[in-house]
């Protein structure tokens, strides 16, 4: 398990997002979130899976040294192994040791609900990344559950993403 985040000094804390197009949605407006603005990478691209994420990460060393931030959902076709197992190589790449990395989150149309094969293995995944992670895992999937926080039922709308999602992943840089 991971030890807890080490505490670092806030005022000149830089941030390298990775992630799919979760991250990108909220990655420039997480920066503004703080007072002076923080240098933040957005690293997130819509439509990629972690094999694509990781060798982007793998392939960019000028964000290593920053606090590391990885939010992806998995996609259609990418083995539940393979996803951990690359969200843990990430990890192996950040090598500041400051990270969070954020639970995978269900589509709030109905498709994904409490009972879904989806769901069922959601809550599996999310199991092994707190096991494996620790104080450094958030868990926004209870907060992010409502339509009334989604734009399309998955991407997070300004709603969620700056009342819920922005204030719980500060928070969990801090605790």
């Amino acid at each position: 398990m991971a030890s807890p985040i080490p505490k670092w000094n806030h005022a000149r804390a830089k941030f390298a997002c990775w992630g799919d197009s979760l991250t990108d949605g909220y990655a420039a407006t997480f920066a503004a979130a703080y007072n002076p603005p923080r240098q933040v990478y957005n690293g997130g691209v819509g439509g990629e899976n972690t094999t694509q994420e990781l060798a982007r990460m793998v392939a960019s060393t000028l964000y290593r040294g920053r606090v590391t931030i990885i939010w992806d959902r998995i996609t259609g076709g990418e083995a539940d192994a393979t996803w951990l197992a690359n969200i843990a190589s990430m990890v192996a790449l950040a090598t500041s040791g400051k990270f969070v990395v954020v639970s995978d989150i269900n589509k709030t149309d109905g498709t994904e609900d409490v009972g879904s094969a989806f769901r069922t293995q959601m809550i599996a995944r999310n199991a092994a990344l707190s096991a494996s992670y620790g104080a450094n895992f958030l868990d926004v999937v209870s907060a992010l559950d409502s339509n009334a926080l989604r734009s399309d039922g998955l991407h997070l709308n300004a709603t969620g993403r700056d009342t819920v999602f922005i204030p719980a992943l500060k928070q969990k840089l801090v605790d």
